[in-house]
């Protein structure tokens, strides 16, 4: 059987060192290209020029110039021009590994109800050089089933890396259009969405290449948390309506939805989300100190104490970390200082097994008199 086309969708930003090496990696594959779109978001560098370069030597490539955080209507503007069955993405900063495109294209020409394909990555630094550091999409060295990756989905809007991911377009179409209210996680609001319907599948082979560039960390600002609560809340429970065995996973989505409304500083939803996590089973030491700091934070004191007073019991068990931060958090409690105690600075990361506290100091205002 002959190997089908595939449209190829980049989106870049400030991306002229990288842009060129991106394009070529992708022709490097054993597929032939239907179409190439680059979409430029606003690059101040120059990413346009260069992008309008290689378009002109093509004749299948086009160019669309956008401004930052119009992705969706990239992607919906590229969709409508599309000539083949199959979509593939690609952020300009990232690389095509050999083989990929063929090993995804195998997989759904073998599997005709897959919707999708995502492959594991590599994390790459500024020249393209492998680093020994986990990169988004990154996770086990198996092909996960069904079930694995729907819960992957719910509590990582990372879990499938953007430039890994090779969609059927029949499958877009039936999911419905890119969300242009999202200018962060448009990508993972649609492959929730369509999870909800058809199949995806997660190649365990490390065929996409991810630069970890300092600006790439959207997850660090408050309204990319923002809407990633927003997005895993509402798409979440449609899986979870849709596939009730995925329940087990509803503690991994809570995880998910307190880390990016705490990151947000949306106290009030982290404290809701805390508080139903804790009705479900019960909080650990990380967990009820953040939910001291969200009562604090909303001037809560009381309570706060009382859960503070509940705690004590078990400091014993803290490790030097948690104790440094339960002392902190009694002491600012008490009505002396300024600390503001950030549970989710951990050096090794969200829901990792007695992950290690930072504390960070920061003014705030006064307590109020007893």
């Amino acid at each position: 059987e002959p190997m089908p086309t595939v449209d190829l969708h980049i989106r870049a930003r400030e991306a002229a060192p990288h842009l060129e090496a991106a394009v070529a990696a992708v022709e490097a594959q054993q597929v032939p290209l239907a179409s190439l779109h680059i979409a430029d978001l606003g690059s101040t560098d120059a990413t346009a020029h260069l992008a309008a370069e290689l378009c002109a030597a093509r004749p299948h490539a086009s160019l669309t110039l956008l401004q930052p955080g119009e992705g969706a209507l990239a992607l919906g503007r590229m969709l409508a021009r599309c000539q083949s069955e199959l979509v593939a993405f690609l952020d300009a900063d990232d690389l095509f590994l050999p083989g990929k495109l063929q090993a995804q294209l195998q997989v759904l020409q073998q599997h005709p109800a897959v919707a999708g394909v995502a492959t594991h990555v590599v994390a790459l630094d500024a020249q393209g050089r492998p680093m020994p550091t986990p990169a988004a999409g990154c996770r086990a060295n198996a092909v996960l089933g069904r079930k694995e990756q729907l819960g992957r989905l719910l509590c990582d809007v990372e879990a499938l890396a953007f430039s890994s991911v090779v969609v059927r377009r029949a499958a877009l179409t039936q999911a419905g259009p890119f969300d242009l209210k999202l200018t962060h996680h448009f990508a993972h609001d649609m492959w929730m969405r369509l999870h909800q319907s058809r199949a995806f599948e997660l190649l365990a082979l490390p065929l996409t290449g991810y630069r970890m560039l300092p600006q790439r960390r959207a997850t660090a600002s408050l309204a990319a948390c923002g809407e990633a609560w927003s997005v895993l809340g509402e798409q979440a429970a449609g899986l979870l309506r849709r596939f009730p065995s995925l329940t087990i996973y509803v503690d991994a989505l809570y995880e998910a939805l307190i880390f990016y409304a705490y990151r947000a500083q949306n106290f009030t939803a982290a404290e809701k989300y805390l508080r139903a996590k804790k009705d479900r089973s019960s909080l650990n030491a990380r967990d009820s100190l953040m939910l001291v700091n969200c009562m604090m934070q909303q001037q809560n004191f009381p309570e706060a104490n009382s859960v503070l007073t509940q705690l004590q019991a078990f400091e014993p068990q803290f490790d030097p970390h948690e104790k440094a931060c339960f002392r902190e958090m009694v002491w600012r409690n008490c009505g002396a200082g300024h600390m503001l105690v950030d549970p989710f600075e951990a050096s090794l990361g969200m829901g990792v097994p007695n992950g290690r506290f930072v504390l960070r100091r920061q003014q705030v205002p006064p307590l109020p008199a007893a």
